[in-house]
C-alpha cells in the first residue's frame, strides 16, 4: 500500500509538470521573479522572534526602572545604595544612632546625584523584591521615613547640645574650681536663709 501511495504522488507530480528533481527552492525562486517576497526560513523566524522578545524585555525593564515599581531591576549602584540604606534603618538602634549619618548622607547625595544612583526614602524596601511578589510596601513609607528622619535628626541635635553643655560645665569646673564652689555654696545659703 505504501508503494501504491508513493506511485500516486509521483504520478500527480508528473501530471502537474513537476518532476521528482524539482525542488521547493525552484518554485520559490519562480515566485520571487513574480514579485512576491520569500517567506523567511524557520531559523530566521525564530531568531527574529527572539530579537523582538529581547527588545521588548529591555523596554519593559527600562520602564520599570524609571517608574520605580516594586521588583524592578534597578542599576547595580542603586541596588547597592538601597541595601545600605535599608541596613542603616535596621541597625539604627544597635549602632547607637551612628547609621543616622549614612541616612543623612544618602538623602543629601540623592539631591546632588539624582535617583539613578540613590533611591528615594521608602524605595529601599521596594528595590530587590521579586517581580511577582505579593508583598506590597505601603505608599506612605517615604513620607513616614522623612518624618522619622527629621525627628531623629532633631533628637540627635538635642543630644549633642546636652553633651557639649556637660563638657562645657566640666571644663568650667576644672579651669576655675574656687569660683564654682563659691557659686554653689552661695546658692545653697540663699535657699536655706530664703534670701537671694
Amino acid at each position: 500500500m505504501a508503494t501504491n501511495l508513493d506511485n500516486q504522488l509521483l504520478n500527480r507530480n508528473d501530471r502537474d509538470g513537476v518532476t521528482g528533481t524539482d525542488s521547493a527552492a525552484q518554485k520559490l525562486s519562480g515566485s520571487e521573479t513574480a514579485g512576491a517576497q520569500p517567506q523567511p526560513s524557520l531559523r530566521e523566524a525564530v531568531l527574529a522572534e527572539k530579537r523582538r522578545r529581547i527588545m521588548k524585555e529591555r523596554k519593559e525593564a527600562q520602564v520599570s526602572v524609571q517608574s520605580g515599581v516594586a521588583g524592578a531591576i534597578a542599576s547595580p549602584m542603586q541596588a547597592a545604595t538601597s541595601r545600605l540604606l535599608r541596613q542603616s534603618w535596621l541597625h539604627l538602634v544597635d549602632s547607637f544612632g551612628l547609621t543616622l549619618l549614612w541616612i543623612n548622607v544618602h538623602v543629601f547625595l540623592k539631591m546632588i546625584l539624582g535617583e539613578k544612583v540613590f533611591c528615594k526614602l521608602g524605595d529601599e524596601w521596594k528595590i530587590g523584591l521579586p517581580a511577582g511578589d505579593n508583598v506590597k510596601a505601603p505608599k506612605m513609607t517615604g513620607l513616614a521615613e522623612a518624618m522619622a528622619l527629621g525627628a531623629l535628626d532633631l533628637l540627635a541635635v538635642c543630644v549633642l547640645i546636652f553633651a557639649f553643655s556637660v563638657v562645657a560645665m566640666i571644663v568650667g569646673v576644672v579651669s576655675n574650681p574656687l569660683e564654682v564652689i563659691k557659686s554653689i555654696l552661695g546658692s545653697l545659703w540663699g535657699s536655706v536663709t530664703g534670701s537671694k
